[in-house]
């Protein structure tokens, strides 16, 4: 049987740029999941950010997260002055905050 493709941002991997010329370069890596209400947060005064989703999906292999979070962060680190998390730990076991601490990025704290 053949998977069936994504129909929604929240099933592939999405890049929304915001960032305003000259100012302070600032990623969110943030979960597919909560792809909407960060797009909604960054359209309001916080919003001079650009925004990396992850599937989604990849909740169905939560030992994949910590990994693909630090692919990001590193294929995206030249092009950033800061780059913050939004994630829960998601199933990784704490997988995925040894990670960050490794790489040196900020987990947004708050209930996700």
């Amino acid at each position: 049987m053949n998977a069936e493709p994504a129909t929604d941002e929240t099933q592939t991997e999405t890049h929304w740029p915001r960032r305003v010329e000259g100012a302070r370069r600032v990623l969110v890596l943030a979960c597919g999941a909560l792809a909407r209400e960060i797009l909604a947060l960054r359209d309001g005064p916080l919003g001079a950010f650009d925004v990396t989703c992850l599937p989604a999906s990849l909740h169905n292999r939560p030992e994949r997260i910590a990994e693909a979070v630090r692919g990001k962060i590193r294929a995206n680190r030249a092009r950033y002055d800061e780059i913050f998390c939004l994630y829960g730990d998601c199933g990784t076991g704490g997988a995925l905050d040894q990670v960050l601490a490794e790489e040196g990025v900020t987990r947004i704290e708050g209930p996700h």
